[in-house]
């Protein structure tokens, strides 16, 4: 191997990290993907950390954010990091959303808020009950619980 090909991997790898964030477990994912040899990926993955252009602890940290404040749950975010090869535990994640000033109630409320843009007046039942649903599977495809969604929903509707 040489100096050059080492370089080429650390080129690519410095260019898809100057487009979006990655794990560590993703950077080489999409480095195999490329068709780059193991040895040649790890000495540049090696290179990019000491030089804290790849940090899957800041990365962590950054996506959970990313995800609360796009209204995921705990769960839906330890399943999401879990799949980018990082391990996160759900105490982990409550605090990052209490530093934030969310809590997975609040994340419904701005959900539902979003979604009926503050308008609950309904003609009848049925519209209610169409509504209802409506939301229930937006807020549920966030990873929400479903008991805790409905219990607001009726509070609301």
């Amino acid at each position: 191997m040489t100096n050059e090909d080492k370089g080429a991997v650390y080129d690519r790898a410095i260019k898809l990290l100057n487009k979006q964030d990655y794990s560590e477990y993703k950077i080489r994912t999409k480095l195999e993907n490329l068709g780059f040899d193991s040895d040649q990926i790890e000495v540049a993955i090696e290179k990019i950390k000491k030089g804290n252009f790849l940090n899957d602890e800041r990365y962590k940290k950054n996506l959970s954010r990313r995800l609360l404040i796009k209204g995921f749950s705990p769960v839906f975010i330890k399943k999401k990091l879990n799949y980018e090869g990082i391990k996160i535990s759900t105490d982990e994640i409550l605090l990052i959303f209490e530093e934030e000033g969310y809590t997975p109630k609040t994340q419904i409320k701005m959900l539902v808020e979003k979604k009926l843009k503050k308008n609950y007046a309904f003609e009848n039942e049925f519209e209610r009950q169409k509504t209802l649903n409506k939301l229930m599977n937006f807020i549920l495809a966030k990873g929400h619980d479903y008991e805790e969604t409905l219990e607001y929903l009726e509070e609301i509707l």
